[in-house]
């Protein structure tokens, strides 16, 4: 628990004191963000007025270690949310590119050359918006798909396999297995 007083003791003070010293203009961008601060304030003032009970005091320490970052780190949380804003567009086009093609087998290539961006740049952004690799996320759609066709149909297998651009029953069954953790015969067994 020595931890979370680190801020009251002043083991950090020094690396907070140059923020102090020269404070920061916020722009119209960051209302939001500002106001949720001033919000977490209120809370930590709040808890801190209602007694100082171990979780209270804990509660605060730890909401006034985030605020204090939130503005050490003023200029990293600027970069990152800017470039989320950039990226995300593009990673939404990818994705509802990807729905409009599920039924059939999409490449890397194929998608870097669509979106005009390298193979690696492209990996790059995806995975930074969804912890993915783009076809590691391309197959979980097919087999979230194909989790919908055996819940609403009575298609079988080798049907739904088709319908979803794999040619090998014994494949898509291998992929489903490895995702949802049964076999796709097990799985339409487990909705009856």
């Amino acid at each position: 628990m020595d931890y979370l007083l680190d801020p009251f003791k002043g083991k950090q003070t020094s690396s907070y004191i140059p923020v102090c010293i020269n404070p920061q203009t916020l722009n119209d961008e960051e209302n939001l963000f500002t106001q949720n601060l001033l919000e977490l304030f209120e809370k930590i003032y709040t808890c801190l007025e209602s007694g100082f009970i171990k979780e209270n005091f804990r509660y605060a320490c730890s909401c006034f270690q985030y605020l204090l970052s939130s503005f050490l780190y003023k200029q990293t949380r600027n970069g990152i949310r800017r470039e989320d804003k950039a990226y995300k567009n593009l990673v939404e086009q990818i994705l509802s590119y990807m729905k409009e093609n599920i039924t059939r087998q999409i490449t890397l290539k194929e998608l870097s050359e669509k979106f005009h961006l390298s193979v690696s740049h492209l990996s790059f952004i995806f995975h930074k918006s969804t912890s993915y690799s783009v076809i590691d996320y391309f197959i979980r759609l097919k087999i979230q798909r194909a989790c919908q066709y055996f819940e609403l149909t009575s298609l079988k297998v080798n049907e739904v396999a088709y319908l979803l651009g794999y040619n090998d029953v014994a494949y898509f069954s291998r992929i489903f297995s490895k995702v949802m953790k049964m076999s796709p015969r097990d799985y339409k067994m487990k909705l009856s």
